[in-house]
């Protein structure tokens, strides 16, 4: 089977590297190549020649939007497929405009963006659900048509799932059914290392597999007996303090100035995940904000963060 020749084009090397390392193993895709900033991006495709290049629209110099453009001009048969962490206005109607094939945010499954290279490299057009609202509202506008009753978000209209928010009604409707703050006990024994089994008797003798439903439906990773606890043996013997090598990676990704969804796609985790890991980095440290956090890991690891019991910002 022929495969969909990709173009990774992002300024961040961790969102580069996670991208690459999960395509990879996609059997219908074949990564031909990365690059960090706009002019490199038109240089590779150039030398490269790919069917769908994957595109982060903010960056510096050459930004997304004005490589979008310059791409439809230059090279029309390229699919372009916008993936970053940014869905305001300003970054999304301009990309539409220019030529854009898919806009997706970085709250993407691996499936789900799988999927959408696939469709985008046979002809398909693809937005990312949450949007699909305010580009309707605008064309109505531009149209001047007024629409009548609230927009239905479906599968046929954008067919990549919103994740994020169905994990986030899972958890409400989980609480509502089970008492408040019960996803987050739940959440935080599987953190902390408690078992399927345990879980399963601690919350009312359900099945194992009832409690990985309830995990996987909340957006919580579940692996395999052997691999959960080589992990949690593994953050057990960590010296009080000491980064656990999930951690390391987490605050390497922040320090190159991922933003919290890219770290999540990055790394193939949920971004509650990563807002857990961020949590004990910033006590671990010391530091008060992201921004410190940056300072302070500039060349010398994490010597230069003063060691105290302050927590920062985990918004990205």
């Amino acid at each position: 089977m022929e495969r969909i020749r990709v173009l990774i084009v992002d300024d961040h090397a961790v969102v580069r590297r996670g991208l690459r390392s999960m395509l990879d193993n996609a059997p219908a895709i074949e990564v031909v190549g990365e690059a960090a900033d706009g002019a490199e991006a038109l240089e590779q495709v150039e030398a490269l020649q790919p069917e769908v290049v994957l595109l982060d629209v903010r960056m510096p110099g050459m930004n997304g939007i004005e490589v979008t453009r310059r791409l439809r001009q230059e090279y029309p048969s390229v699919k372009i497929l916008i993936l970053t962490a940014y869905a305001e206005d300003e970054y999304l109607f301009p990309a539409l405009q220019a030529g854009a094939h898919g806009y997706l945010l970085k709250t993407i499954q691996y499936a789900d963006l799988v999927a959408a290279i696939k469709n985008v490299g046979r002809g398909s057009r693809l937005l990312e659900p949450t949007l699909v609202g305010r580009v309707l509202e605008q064309f109505e506008r531009l149209a001047g048509t007024p629409r009548e009753g609230p927009v239905r978000r479906t599968l046929t209209a954008a067919p990549i799932a919103a994740d994020a928010l169905a994990a986030a009604d899972f958890r409400r409707r989980f609480d509502k059914k089970r008492g408040a703050g019960s996803w987050d006990r739940l959440a935080a024994r599987y953190n902390s290392g408690g078992t399927l089994a345990e879980l399963a008797q601690e919350f009312g003798g359900v099945t194992k597999q009832a409690v990985r439903w309830w995990l996987q439906q909340g957006g919580i990773e579940v692996h395999a007996a052997g691999r959960r606890a080589a992990a949690v043996l593994a953050e057990s013997e960590e010296t009080p303090g000491e980064l656990s090598p999930r951690e390391q990676e987490v605050l390497q990704a922040v320090v190159e100035g991922a933003s919290n969804q890219e770290v999540a796609l990055a790394l193939g985790i949920s971004v509650n995940t990563v807002k857990r890991h961020l949590t004990s980095i910033f006590s671990k440290v010391g530091a008060s904000s992201r921004k410190e956090l940056r300072k302070g890991n500039q060349g010398a690891g994490n010597q230069g963060i003063r060691k105290s019991g302050n927590q920062g910002s985990l918004t990205s």
